[in-house]
């Protein structure tokens, strides 16, 4: 039976089904045959339409061949004048024109501007051209075998309109403007107007007896004359068409509507349902599938009913836990929202409140309490039920197992009333962070409610507390440094806005100090970066000792922080405040068995004296760190005006550096250096700057920048390219022995990637030989990177490299240095020649460095020589090369030449030794 009402259901189904489906063909073939009706009347009516425009170009023919005709010299002769006034209004003479139409003697027809039509007929006898004014009533008139629906106007190319029936009149200046406009291509178009009309262009011909050009006929008809005998069959497919329609819609509607009626209801329920709506039962009574469907849906909806209050009391402590962010607030609410739903006694929410400290929050409150009770709790980690809450994610107490437990949470919990107590354990990440429990007043209740209550509410909780740890860890990350916790520059700007409105409102000063620490690279290169960052905790931690209350400490970055210091009423007081920093850290700091003596350099900048924001404090006060730094650390500076003047300078030059290769500022002069055993010439390559405005500008401006904006790595291949160039030269052209070019070196071209492998190319580019080379590099070198430049060092020495060790005596000099590294000259710095007067003898250092020298195997330069007798003085000592003004200003590459050539005559006149030159003595 169940089976025959399923196929009887079907049936009804398919056979509405088959009444739609015989509503397409019928709309196809319909719609084919009116459309094809259409297309077939509209097709015969252009046909006839052309048909009539070919009729009037005949009619106009069989016209225009009779005039031609009458105005033959021997009609017109014969029959008199007067006998053609029915078809022309005068005659008259004028001289033959030149035309330009394949046969010039026949007829032809004119139109003037007025409108006037002519036939104008060649005399060549005469040799003049008969003019006769055309009757155009006569002309126009008595179409009788034109049909009277269409309707026809003859105009020229003039825009002249000759002849218009009825219909088209008044619709000249369409016409008119469409053969002006030349757009007369298309044969048929269409004319919109207040009328639509079909419209058939052509240009008149006559024939070959006479000639007209620029006349054409508009032959038209209205578009719904067109359509006219296919209206009748419309109106009757479109009623035919409707009350097929409406009979299938009536049939298949009630065919719907009883076949659906109940899905309707269920549907209906089934969407209350989703909006949580009280939803009736759907009685169905059809003994079929739709009857046990309702049944089924009305045991589901009941059951889904029963869990809506409490997912919803569930979604708001989700949106509890999205709007709010103290964890107390969400914990009260939660409880309160949560209380709606428990049947029980009690409801317990505790969780704990920071993941680095052992402190609870307890809300806990009896169910007919409107609000409920809060504690904060130090627990411990081995309280007996806190471990047990570890171990066990979801656990069921009774009152008597709590009492007998000797646990300080137990005591906090049995303040309130029950008997038997459920809890269930907040986890996150694997990690214990508190419990939620419900009390039952009798023993041991089993409820699937109360546990999935429980169950998602510790979740909640859980998800709540990594929101509120992610968020205090992501704040503390955006405006704390990682090292040592305090605050970073962003920070540091939202602490600073209200001191500096307050101090403004007080009339005081607020200084900032921009401090840094000295040499801090060193530390890290020779201890380690983990050291380093050890020595700025333990620096940070220093500096804390020298804050008042109202005082802020931040880190910028690296070894560099920032000290607001508000309140400063007067220049002493600040001063006094500087010099509590700074001895600070007159003692060393210790670091596993390290003590490290720290010095500070501090720039200073006041609000509102120097700048009134942050952004202006910062750089001024980093303008006066780079002038302590200058001046030789270790102390403080407060900044003023001309200070930026100065850094503006800097920037000025900075930018203007990187354009001096390309526009071809920088070059090389060379000054000499002359060994005094054996003559020879060498020479030192001196970088030199002439820039267009400022003219020529020193390199003790601008070589320090260089190397500090990385400038100089830039120039490096360029360097190397300009130097070798000219040694190759000399090499060629000049007639002395030239012995090594000495080429200066930064630390940073030292250490390079590809230092050796630029060097080596550009050198193998321009034949020079390496022994006509030689490098020179300062202190510096090891001071950064000591192990990475000795493999350098290494490196250069064995690929024959000449290496010596500038500047000797000025920095941190070290014997050690000298030992281990491969250097072949030592060059005493000027400072300690050219103090030396005449008749002074060398200063002892000077002796004790050339004598360490000779021991060592080292040749010496001594630099600054100035006067002869301290060359004189630097031979007797055993110094091999002197290099000065005494000798020679740095030169141009091509006064070089001449220099050598100079030379011999000043060691003739010394006595000291002979130039070797090539060739001679």
């Amino acid at each position: 039976m169940l089976g025959s009402s399923f196929r009887s259901r079907i049936g009804r189904k398919f056979s509405t089904l088959f009444l739609f489906a015989a509503m397409l063909p019928l709309l196809i073939v319909s719609s084919v045959v009116y459309f094809y009706t259409e297309h077939y009347v509209f097709e015969e009516r252009e046909h006839d339409l052309n048909q009539e425009a070919k009729l009037f170009n005949v009619m106009l023919t069989e016209r225009a061949r009779l005039l031609a005709q009458l105005v033959s010299d021997d009609e017109f002769v014969s029959l008199g004048a007067g006998s053609f006034s029915k078809y022309f209004n005068s005659v008259s003479y004028k001289p033959a024109v030149e035309v330009s139409q394949p046969n010039k003697y026949v007829p032809r027809l004119l139109t003037q501007a007025d409108g006037r039509v002519f036939i104008v007929k060649p005399r060549v006898d005469e040799g003049l051209d008969h003019w006769y004014e055309v009757n155009l009533d006569y002309f126009f008139s008595g179409f009788l075998a034109l049909s009277s629906e269409f309707s026809h106007c003859l105009i020229t190319t003039e825009a002249k309109t000759l002849f218009c029936t009825d219909g088209l009149e008044g619709k000249e200046p369409m016409l008119e403007s469409r053969l002006k406009n030349g757009d007369v291509a298309r044969e048929r178009w269409t004319l919109v107007d207040q009328q639509s009309w079909r419209i058939q262009t052509r240009p008149v011909f006559l024939g070959l007896d006479i000639h007209v050009e620029g006349w054409y006929i508009f032959t038209g008809i209205p578009l719904e004359d067109i359509y006219a005998p296919n209206a009748f069959f419309s109106y009757l497919f479109i009623v035919l068409f409707g009350l097929t329609l409406v009979l299938v819609i009536l049939v298949s509607q009630r065919e719907i509507s009883r076949l659906l009626g109940p899905l309707k209801r269920l549907a209906a329920n089934a969407e209350a349902l989703s909006y949580q709506r009280e939803v009736a039962e759907v009685v169905v009574d059809s003994k079929d599938e739709f009857e046990d469907l309702a049944d089924a849906f009305n045991n589901m909806s009941r059951r889904v009913q029963r869990n809506f209050f409490i997912l919803n009391s569930l979604s708001e402590v989700d949106r509890l836990i999205v709007e709010r962010h103290e964890l107390e607030d969400i914990v009260e609410l939660a409880w309160e929202r949560m209380r709606r739903v428990v049947r029980g006694e009690l409801l317990m929410i505790a969780p704990i409140e920071d993941e680095q400290d052992a402190r609870m929050l307890i809300i806990s409150g009896e169910l007919d309490q409107d609000t409920p009770v809060k504690a904060s709790w130090n627990f411990e980690q081995s309280d007996p039920l806190v471990e047990l809450l570890k171990t066990e994610e979801s656990i069921l107490l009774d009152r008597d197992e709590i009492e007998r437990m000797d646990s300080g949470l137990a005591g906090l919990v049995l303040h309130s009333r029950f008997d038997t107590l459920k809890l269930r354990a907040i986890t996150l990440n694997g990690k214990w962070m508190g419990f939620a429990a419900i009390g039952y007043s009798g023993v041991k209740p089993v409820s699937s409610d109360a546990g999935a209550l429980l169950i998602g509410l510790a979740d909640r909780i859980a998800v709540s507390l990594s929101d509120i740890f992610k968020g205090r860890a992501l704040y503390h990350q955006a405006n704390y440094d990682y090292l040592t916790s305090l605050p970073n520059r962003k920070r540091l700007r939202e602490l600073l806005s209200d001191i500096l409105i307050a101090a403004q409102d007080k009339n005081e000063q607020v200084a900032l100090l921009f401090v840094d620490l000295d040499n801090f690279k060193q530390v890290n290169d020779s201890l380690g970066h983990t050291f380093g960052d050890q020595l700025l905790v333990c620096v940070s931690e220093r500096l804390r000792q020298a804050l008042n209350d109202a005082d802020i400490l931040a880190r910028e970055g690296g070894d560099e922080f920032l000290l607001v210091l508000p309140g400063i009423r007067s220049q002493e007081l600040l001063q006094r405040r500087l010099d509590d920093v700074l001895d600070l850290f007159k003692a060393p700091v210790a670091i596993n068995g390290h003590h490290i003596y720290v010095s500070l350099s501090i720039g200073v900048s006041l609000f509102p004296d120097d700048a009134k924001n942050l952004d202006d404090l910062l750089m001024h006060a980093d303008t006066a760190l780079y002038k302590v730094k200058d001046r030789g650390k270790q102390h403080y500076l407060m900044y003023d005006s001309s200070m930026g003047v100065s850094a503006m300078e800097r920037l000025e030059l900075e930018n203007a550096l990187w354009d001096s290769i390309v526009e071809r500022q920088l070059c090389f002069y060379y000054q000499p250096l002359m060994n005094m055993h054996n003559g020879k010439l060498g020479f030192e390559a001196l970088i030199r700057w002439f820039h267009p405005e400022k003219g020529m500008i020193s390199p003790d401006k601008f070589v320090h920048v260089a190397e500090e904006t990385g400038f100089i790595l830039e120039i490096n291949d360029w360097m190397f390219d300009q130097i070798f160039a000219q040694v190759r030269v000399w090499l060629d052209q000049a007639n002395f022995a030239l012995d090594k070019v000495s080429i200066n070196i930064s630390p940073l071209q030292l250490l390079l990637p590809d230092f050796i492998e630029h060097l080596s190319k550009s050198l193998v580019k321009h034949r020079v030989p390496v022994e006509h080379v030689e490098l020179e590099l300062t202190e510096g070198v090891f001071l950064d990177n000591q192990e990475q430049a000795e493999l350098r060092m290494n490196a250069l020495k064995e690929l024959g490299f000449a290496l010596a060790l500038d500047d000797f005596g000025t920095g941190y000099s070290s014997l050690s240095y000298l030992q281990r590294l491969p250097f072949d000259r030592l060059k005493i710095d000027k400072s300690f020649i050219s103090h030396v007067q005449e008749g002074e003898t060398l200063p002892e250092l000077v002796l004790a460095i050339i004598k360490m020298a000779q021991s060592l195997g080292l040749s010496v330069t001594a630099e600054g020589v100035e006067l002869k007798s301290q060359m004189i003085s630097l031979q007797e000592a055993g110094c091999q090369v002197i290099q000065g003004y005494f000798l020679s200003r740095p030169l141009p590459a091509e006064e070089c030449t001449e220099f050598a050539t100079l030379s011999a005559r000043f060691f003739k006149e010394t006595g000291i030794a002979p130039v070797v030159l090539t060739g001679e003595v």
